[in-house]
């Protein structure tokens, strides 16, 4: 059967019987078994001239004792298949997979712990069948030979039905395994399994060559001739089945060794195609992962290169945008800000010079001209402390926002622990808390607010919380979604939280370098 044919045949099994095709082995290994018993029965029975009664007992007796055990064996087996059957029906979750995957390998330790047992009392069984059917004491060795490859032969049987009724499953409970998934399987290595498996029938048939050749007349040396040679025969069949399994594995090794240069980042590490097998076109098509690899590493440091090219100049546009608040703050703060502060005082020259020359409406306009004064004065400070505050530079985080904060319509709760920090990151979340009160007090209908700053696990991390109504959201092109580009360009993350009726959470987190401690000196 082609491995088209083999497939389509497990997929209609799988199809029928889902999870339960893993049943399918235990009726496997009774039908090789009553195949062995059938075979060495009746050719014992006819080499040498036994009545089949007698054989039937012999052979019938332990069919008998191994079924008993099969049986045992079988009911462990069903109850450590349990997450495997429960697989159709369960939730296909990588945990459920998980399990189910490690429960797969349950079948197969049944089936080695059966063939030990049988093995083990392989001695006991030829004995027992050489004293029935009356045979001379060197009768035992060969009988013994005979059981043991009879018992390998249905285990090995075993396994490789379980290997292969296992297939369909393992395909679809593969799909659903949780990433970077292990489960190392105790398996002979493959250069070892031929080697293990082809002297068997070798050994047995010469044995039996011998032993049965002519009971009668010389069976010991027919038995000790036929046991050399097969010996030498079995050496040499070794030797070169070993050869060849090395000749298989190697290129395995090849790929396996590539595999592992990939791992250390070497994408170059192709491996030559000299077959057109299984493992030609395992080679193929690791060369053309390979080529896939590369382009993806290239794109891949091309768009690093773009994101570190559009970071740097979002910084730079940050930076400049910082200096030339800070200018126009001093512009203000040294220009037209002291000139109203003159004019003030002219105002009040003026306003007490009307007073003394009698004229009290001129005192009063005057009056009036300064106190408008006084609210554009007061209205020029807020703005200049908008742009970029003065206390931020001089004095730090703290100071500043505990001065925003008190300005504030709403009662607001100020723990900042945190030392100085990057300039960038300070007028960042000045920022972001400006912005976050001003919301508060426009919108969010709140009775108090809390400002939180300190550090985590190198991590500067801000919270500013009010008690409002909640459902805020930053539209494109409002105050805080800018501010969002502004946190992102410094590397961190802004979140709103703000549920309808539960009040609005602002969180920013932003990596800080080398924290600086509380009260460290500014820059």
């Amino acid at each position: 059967m082609d491995g088209g044919m083999a497939d389509r045949v497990l997929a209609f099994l799988y199809a029928r019987l889902g999870p339960s095709i893993l049943c399918l082995v235990p009726v496997w290994g009774a039908l090789v078994g009553l195949g062995i018993f059938a075979v060495v029965a009746s050719g014992t029975a006819h080499l040498l001239h036994a009545d089949p009664w007698t054989v039937l007992l012999a052979f019938g007796g332990w069919l008998v004792v191994c079924g008993l055990i099969a049986v045992q064996v079988m009911w462990r087996a069903r109850q450590d298949l349990a997450p495997v059957l429960a697989w159709a029906d369960a939730p296909r979750t990588p945990e459920q997979a998980a399990d189910t995957c490690r429960a797969l390998v349950h079948p197969k330790r049944a089936a080695r712990r059966f063939s030990l047992v049988l093995i083990a009392l392989t001695p006991l069984q030829a004995a027992s069948i050489t004293v029935i059917l009356a045979q001379p004491w060197w009768f035992v060795p060969p009988a013994l030979v005979t059981a043991v490859a009879a018992m390998g032969g249905m285990a090995t049987a075993l396994t490789a039905a379980t290997d292969v009724l296992q297939q369909p499953l393992r395909d679809d409970v593969f799909g659903h395994l949780p990433p970077g998934f292990e489960m190392v399987e105790r398996r002979t290595p493959l250069a070892l399994q031929p080697v293990v498996l082809t002297p068997i029938p070798v050994l047995q048939t010469a044995l039996i060559v011998g032993v049965f050749g002519d009971v009668a007349d010389g069976g010991v040396g027919r038995f000790a001739v036929a046991a050399g040679i097969g010996v030498v025969i079995v050496a040499g069949i070794s030797l070169v089945v070993a050869v060849r399994a090395m000749a298989w594995v190697t290129p395995i090794k090849g790929l396996s060794a590539a595999a592992q240069r990939v791992q250390a980042g070497d994408l170059s590490a192709s491996v030559p195609v000299v077959s057109n097998d299984e493992t030609g076109t395992l080679a193929h098509h690791f060369n053309e992962m390979l080529v896939g690899l590369r382009e993806r590493e290239e794109l891949r440091t091309d768009l690093v290169a773009r994101e570190a090219e559009l970071r740097a100049s979002r910084d730079r546009i940050i930076t400049a945008a910082d200096a030339e608040r800070r200018r126009v703050e001093r512009n203000l703060h040294d220009g037209a800000q002291q000139r109203l502060v003159a004019l003030q005082l002219d105002l009040r020259l003026l306003e007490d010079a009307a007073a003394d020359a009698d004229r009290p409406e001129l005192a009063e306009q005057a009056a009036e001209a300064r106190e408008a004064l006084k609210g554009a004065l007061a209205e020029l400070r807020d703005l200049a402390r908008g742009l970029h505050p003065t206390v931020l530079d001089s004095d730090g985080l703290a100071p500043a926002i505990r001065q925003l904060t008190d300005r504030s319509p709403v009662p607001v709760d100020v723990d900042v622990d945190v030392g100085r920090l990057p300039t960038p990151v300070e007028s960042t979340l000045y920022f972001v808390v400006s912005e976050a009160l001003a919301n508060v007090a426009k919108h969010a209908r709140a009775t108090a607010a809390t400002v939180r700053i300190d550090t985590v696990d190198g991590d500067v991390r801000l919270q500013v919380t009010d008690d409002g109504v909640g459902g805020a959201h930053a539209p494109a092109g409002s105050g805080m979604s800018g501010l969002a580009d502004r946190v992102d360009a410094a590397g961190g993350t802004l979140r709103i939280v703000s549920p309808p009726g539960a009040g609005t959470t602002v969180m920013v987190a932003i990596p800080v370098a080398v924290p600086v401690p509380v009260g460290g000196a500014p820059r």
